[in-house]
């Protein structure tokens, strides 16, 4: 029951965002479609900010648990972006709702271990140290913030498939100067 409580409370909570801003939703909102009471709601969540990192921490965790096995990390983000195309309301109704601090942490950290990961995919042969991997993480973490948050500034109004591709070789070759030169090459 608890889980289906807080689920239903999490799509209560989508179906307010492609309305009306967080700031504008009420706990009362959310209780009403739900048809619980308030207490409910504070049994499982501290405040509607709570329920939103909880939702979106959901979330994350089944797109990447969705995607994982759909090829690259340019299609993964590919799928994301589109998404994110499709429900313009939902989007800036979060990303408005939220200080921009708190935007680019959960982006940075949402996608630190994925690239932590590639980069040892790719570095396996080679003898880098964890400093310069989590090094090249960093860089390709700030440099994936940077292109969402320009993504959110115009409006998503972007070939998004061009512009991956764009990014990929871009990223391509950025990690081949920075390996040829952990290399002494």
């Amino acid at each position: 029951m608890a889980s289906t409580t807080k689920e239903s409370l999490g799509a209560a909570l989508k179906q307010m965002l492609t309305v009306k801003p967080i700031d504008k939703i009420t706990v009362k909102d959310l209780v009403e479609i739900c048809g619980v009471n308030r207490q409910t709601f504070y049994y499982h969540f501290q405040d509607i900010y709570d329920l939103l990192d909880k939702w979106l921490d959901r979330k994350k965790n089944q797109f990447f648990a969705m995607t994982q096995l759909t090829g690259s990390w340019t299609d993964r983000l590919k799928v994301l972006l589109h998404a994110m195309q499709e429900n313009p309301k939902l989007v800036y109704h979060v990303s408005d709702s939220i200080t921009r601090e708190r935007l680019e942490r959960y982006v940075f950290t949402s996608i630190e271990s994925q690239f932590y990961d590639l980069i040892g995919e790719k570095t396996a042969a080679m003898e880098i140290t964890d400093e310069t991997r989590k090094m090249m993480t960093s860089f390709f973490c700030c440099s994936l913030l940077g292109y969402v948050m320009k993504f959110l500034w115009v409006n998503m109004n972007v070939d998004i498939d061009a512009s991956v591709d764009d990014l990929s070789i871009i990223f391509s070759g950025a990690l081949e100067a920075m390996l040829r030169k952990e290399m002494g090459q």
